[in-house]
């Protein structure tokens, strides 16, 4: 079964209840357990992010993090977020092997030190 990329546009509209009424009442489209989980699967997509890599190190509103295989070129000043999509902060250096970078992040003003600690040995992502 092919979606063309409108009806997967109308699709990522709707809450999963009203999604499931659609399909339920529609004649042509018979509500199965395969539709649902492709529907499930569009809606946790994570759109826009990229991994960025673990956290290393956590100090003084910095924060070096151990890069993923991720092109580096327009990297700085990305903006950098948690899991969560909670923003972090933003690139401001990139060093180390290419293959591997590490990457240098100033921490937003106004993020509770708490939290910065937290982040080590975390995932972190790029919008």
């Amino acid at each position: 079964m092919h979606f063309s990329s409108s009806i997967i546009n109308l699709v990522s509209s709707f809450s999963i209840p009203s999604f499931i009424f659609v399909l339920s009442t529609h004649k042509n489209f018979p509500l199965t357990l395969y539709t649902i989980v492709l529907f499930l699967k569009l809606m946790t997509k994570r759109k826009g992010l990229r991994g960025l890599g673990t956290v290393l190190h956590v100090f003084d509103n910095k924060l070096i993090v151990k890069g993923s295989r991720i092109k580096v070129e327009r990297l700085i000043n990305s903006i950098v977020v948690t899991e969560e999509k909670r923003r972090i902060g933003k690139v401001y250096d990139i060093f180390g092997p290419v293959n591997q970078p590490y990457i240098g992040i100033t921490v937003f003003e106004g993020t509770k030190e708490e939290e910065i600690k937290k982040l080590a040995n975390k995932k972190i992502f790029v919008l």
